[in-house]
């Protein structure tokens, strides 16, 4: 967590004042990789939060049959302003990407959803699923793309959906493992 303000939260505390937002006074920010817990200090009574829940994992595809399924992207927020009370503790989760399917059956896992205490929830993207196409994101994200087979192409994976953070994984053709997202929130290939 960084609570000391230097000459660029300076830079940046003048950039808000110049486009409307003069009642900016100081910035603090602290960044999650993992779950855990913020404590609200005395004085800060709204945060801005930027985040996304774990994006779908692609799933598995099969010789000679439709190819594996891109995951979908989660959902994200950038600047989602949130009402807090100082002193209090928030639980924070941070929602994990879902697995990629290991065999011809299988369908890639849900990611997990992310949260901010009860204030704010972001799904996780789902899973690519064998039967379907592609798979829906989460709430604002981007569904993965189908895989498809050609007997005369071969097999091709599904790119997986972005969030607003990044890309999905892209699909491999024939035999390959689909890609890992570009970016947080996105779906596996």
């Amino acid at each position: 967590m960084k609570t000391g303000e230097t000459a660029r939260d300076r830079q940046i505390l003048e950039g808000f004042k110049k486009v409307g937002l003069g009642g900016v006074t100081s910035l603090r920010s602290a960044t999650f990789t993992s779950s855990g817990s913020w404590t609200c200090p005395d004085g800060v009574t709204q945060v801005l939060i930027d985040g996304c829940g774990g994006g779908g994992g692609g799933s598995c595809g099969a010789s000679g049959a439709a190819n594996g399924n891109g995951g979908g992207g989660a959902a994200a927020v950038m600047g989602q302003k949130i009402t807090v009370v100082p002193g209090t503790v928030y639980p924070i989760t941070i929602g994990t990407g879902g697995s990629g399917g290991t065999t011809a059956t299988t369908s890639g896992g849900n990611g997990g959803a992310s949260s901010f205490g009860s204030l704010l929830s972001l799904p996780g993207g789902g899973g690519g699923t064998r039967t379907a196409i592609g798979s829906a994101g989460g709430n604002g994200g981007i569904a993965g793309q189908s895989g498809y087979y050609s007997s005369g192409l071969g097999s091709f994976g599904g790119a997986g959906g972005g969030s607003m953070f990044g890309g999905g994984g892209t699909g491999t053709p024939f035999t390959g493992a689909g890609q890992e997202p570009g970016g947080f929130g996105g779906g596996g290939g």
